[in-house]
Parts: structure tokens; C-alpha cells; sequence
């Protein structure tokens, strides 16, 4: 999107590192995001029974 705009001022390999790193960073924080989910929705089912 605004990615394009700004392609002139890196090289190429520093951007693909930048993308990359925040790629891993969504994935984790996607993953702690689901791990507390699951781990609320257990703490739940546990109070329930």
C-alpha cells in the first residue's frame, strides 16, 4: 500500500529484513494473542464443571 512510496529510499535486502521482522512479530503477537484466548476459555470450562 504505502510501502511502494517509501521504495525508493531503502535497498531492497534492509526493506525485505524490516518485512520480515514484522511479519514475525504479527505472527507472535497473533500467537500470544490465541495462547490467552485458549487459556481463558480452559480457566472457564474448569470454573463451570
Amino acid at each position: 500500500m504505502h510501502s511502494q512510496m517509501q521504495g525508493g529510499q531503502w535497498p531492497l535486502p534492509e526493506r525485505k529484513g524490516v518485512v520480515l521482522m514484522m511479519t514475525i512479530v504479527d505472527a507472535l503477537t497473533l500467537m500470544i494473542a490465541f495462547a490467552s484466548l485458549i487459556v481463558a476459555v480452559i480457566a472457564v470450562s474448569k470454573d463451570k464443571k
